[in-house]
Formats: C-alpha cells, structure tokens, sequence
C-alpha cells in the first residue's frame, strides 16, 4: 500500500521544529524561535500583550540605565562641591589680602 517514491517526499529531521511557511514558501524557523498565537476577534489583547512586554523590557532598561546616570551626577556633585570650596577659599584669601 505503501508504494511512494521516497525521493519525492521532502526530508524531516527528527524533534520538534517549527515550519514556517511565507512568501518565499516553507522553511525551517530557526532553533530557538518561539511561536506565539494570539486569536481573537478583537485585536486590544494583542497590543495589551505587546504593551507589556516591551514596558517590562523598558523598565528593565530604564532601571540599568538610571544607575548610569545616578553614578554620573554623584561624581559631578563631588566635583562641583570640591570647585566651591576652593572658589570660597580663594575669595576669603582675596578678602584678607584686600583689606589693610
């Protein structure tokens, strides 16, 4: 019964592979693809879904981020402090030397 040409059937490698199939027709999705379904007719669960997982990605970024900046403003708090200190000495020193 089973009388095919097993040259005219596609290879499958063995597991569990996704197939995508597109314009330029069907091809392996890489390994690590992960596919996601989203069905319904209203598309606000999509964009709620994509919402999310790009404000939790951003948050993430923003956190690491401000860390970065956080550290710059201390050192230009330090440097600013250290110039005003010297600026009021200097003046000080300028005050005595003025006055007889």
């Amino acid at each position: 019964a089973n009388d095919a040409n097993p040259h005219t059937h596609a290879k499958l490698n063995p597991g569990r592979r996704l197939v995508l199939f597109g314009p330029e027709g069907f091809r392996e999705a890489p390994r690590d693809h992960r596919l996601v379904i989203v069905m319904g007719a209203d598309p606000s669960g999509y964009f709620e879904a994509i919402d999310s997982a790009l404000g939790d990605m951003a948050q993430v970024q923003v956190v690491t981020g401000n860390t970065a900046v956080k550290n710059e403003m201390l050192n230009l708090y330090e440097e600013i402090s250290t110039s005003s200190k010297r600026l009021e000495a200097s003046l000080a020193e300028a005050k005595a030397q003025l006055q007889p």
